[in-house]
């Protein structure tokens, strides 16, 4: 992989936890893990993803086309149009036959530069990281035209098939929910396979909208009640335990994980708890009041955390009108009682 890549994912984490204060490299993550090694190891696993991702996309012949660098173009025609409106400057046109002023041009293409050089990457690089995500588009939309055993695929080629079902600004937090799993079942003593299978997993279906998941519902013979049937939101875990069990052949253990990791429910096995927990408080998870004190809970005390995290679901969703379902009442409930 090229360092330039990897040097660009080590600062990509250390960003996203400067927003949060975490600037210590020594500060314990749990299981011995400092955050400044958790740096160069995220680093090394996401670089490796996507260097996984442009093989799949090459051995398949669903690389890069020109569908996707017409895109890409737009993209990056609209990045530096954004660039060029943060330093106060814009595009002289002449009626309907726009042409833009050298000199803007020069000094848009200059602020890109910079804009560049603060992620440390070339525009080579800027490129060949960016065009992944349409990579992860074409192996989505033809993955399932392959003859591949999809329920014996390894850590890595599970991860590059399930990213490829969702929104590549969705990839950090499913990344981040793996990792997470992975050190709280290491804490607590779950399977740290299953929960990493668990993570990469949990949010495979949370894309489609609406009618597609209630076919998906029908076909695998999920029964939902009245407030699934009409809450899209409610349905990715049910429709995502699905695909893993009869796509991708996951153990019913992770199955079950991913089936209750939205809104957890009474007497939760311990991998359950795990899945629920990471989802809430993985790394990129943007700051909510109780957050802190969630994370903190975590590694201290699974049904105590447990606990917040229903009960800060309950009050999030009362606050905006949102029907509480019944299941995580129940969770809530559940361990009131062992936590009296």
């Amino acid at each position: 992989m090229p360092a330039e890549e990897l040097l660009y994912w080590v600062t990509y984490s250390a960003d996203q936890y400067a927003q949060w204060g975490m600037t210590d490299l020594s500060m314990d993550m749990g299981s011995g893990q400092t955050l400044g090694s958790y740096y160069l190891d995220s680093a090394v696993e996401n670089a490796t993803l996507y260097q996984v991702v442009r093989n799949h996309a090459e051995e398949l012949k669903m690389g890069w086309n020109e569908a996707n660098e017409a895109d890409y173009e737009a993209q990056l025609s609209q990045l530096k149009s954004s660039l060029a409106a943060q330093m106060g400057v814009g595009t002289a046109s002449d009626g309907e036959s726009a042409s833009p002023d050298p000199e803007i041009a020069a000094k848009t293409d200059a602020e890109y530069v910079r804009f560049l050089a603060y992620m440390g990457l070339s525009e080579n690089s800027f490129s060949h990281i960016n065009e992944v995500s349409y990579l992860f588009q074409n192996l989505r939309e033809g993955l399932y035209g392959v003859s591949a055993d999809l329920k014996r695929l390894s850590d890595d080629d599970l991860r590059c098939a399930s990213l490829s079902m969702v929104k590549a600004k969705r990839i950090p937090h499913i990344r981040g929910c793996e990792e997470e799993a992975v050190r709280l079942a290491l804490r607590w003593g779950a399977d740290p396979e299953a929960a990493r299978r668990a993570g990469i997993l949990h949010d495979c279906t949370k894309y489609l909208d609406l009618a597609e998941q209630l076919k998906l519902c029908d076909e695998y013979g999920i029964v939902l009640d009245d407030l699934e049937q009409k809450a899209v939101k409610l349905l990715h875990s049910k429709t995502g335990a699905a695909i893993a069990r009869h796509v991708y052949g996951a153990p019913d253990e992770v199955c079950d994980a991913i089936y209750w990791h939205t809104t957890g429910k009474a007497d939760m096995t311990l991998l359950e708890k795990v899945l629920y927990l990471a989802d809430y408080i993985e790394p990129s998870r943007e700051e909510f009041p109780g957050l802190k004190e969630l994370r903190r809970l975590a590694y201290e005390d699974l049904d105590q955390a447990l606990l917040l995290g229903c009960r800060l679901t309950i009050e999030d969703m009362e606050e905006r009108g949102v029907p509480v379902h019944t299941n995580t009442l129940q969770a809530r409930d559940w361990l009131k009682g062992r936590n009296p």
